[in-house]
């Protein structure tokens, strides 16, 4: 979950194909339209993070005191095409590729909290996403498996609106959940994102026993890093196969 306050420190904007969504008029009550504008990756925070440009217009341009909003996002992978080595490698996430119809429908990705401040008419703010690079995720192994193009997301908006009745008092109104903002995000602005923090390389969570193995194995061969003994491992193993 992440509150917003202010623009973090990031590179340049990389902005996708996105749809707007609105909210349903009403007599005296606000008409709110949303749309994702951008996708940047923050630099220097905690973990890989990427911010997400929101415009929210109210067409019924009434006094907003603030707007609490839930946001799912969802990636819906069969809004994008493939190439062949992709549709190979994404069989371990989706079975194979007749039966993406249903398998591959929508992961979901995230849910955030953004708090909205006043406006009058449109505002702008951005909502934070941390990114886990654990592989074990659906969402993080669809990510790594796809190489380029741009990932169809959904970003389903719901939430309450603080407004200003016409009388000057509070009132409020509730944003239903099939208010959906749709945004293609660049493959290349999540693998730059992750690169910023991870420089080639990934992340396995090992049970506690394999990963006491590794070590035992490693310090046995003499080896400097975990990486290159589970290398040798692989090459003992291709070199068994291919006997």
């Amino acid at each position: 979950m992440s509150g917003i306050a202010g623009r973090p420190p990031s590179v340049e904007a990389d902005v996708g194909g996105s749809g707007p969504a609105e909210t349903a008029p009403g007599e005296g009550r606000p008409w709110l339209k949303f749309e994702i504008s951008s996708a940047v990756p923050v630099l220097h925070a905690a973990v890989p993070t990427l911010s997400f440009g929101l415009d929210i217009t109210d067409r019924g341009e009434r006094e907003v005191f603030m707007a609490a909003l839930t946001i799912m996002i969802q990636i819906e992978p069969v809004k994008r095409a493939y190439e062949p080595e992709e549709r190979e490698r994404l069989a371990e996430l989706f079975g194979e590729p007749h039966r993406w119809a249903t398998s591959a429908q929508r992961l979901l990705w995230s849910t955030e909290s953004v708090l909205v401040k006043p406006f009058s008419g449109r505002t702008s703010t951005e909502m934070q996403v941390l990114c886990n690079y654990d592989l074990e995720l659906a969402a993080t192994r669809y990510f790594h498996l796809v190489d380029g193009g741009e990932v169809p997301l959904a970003f389903h908006v719901n939430g309450t609106v603080y407004y200003a009745a016409q009388d000057g008092g509070l009132q409020m109104v509730q944003i239903p959940w099939d208010t959906v903002a749709d945004f293609r995000l660049p493959v290349e602005t999540w693998k730059r994102m992750i690169d910023a923090y991870y420089p080639q390389r990934g992340w396995l969570p090992l049970q506690r026993e394999t990963l006491e193995a590794l070590r035992r194995r490693k310090v046995a061969r003499g080896l400097p890093t975990y990486d290159q003994a589970v290398a040798e491992l692989l090459d003992r193993a291709e070199q068994e196969e291919g006997r």
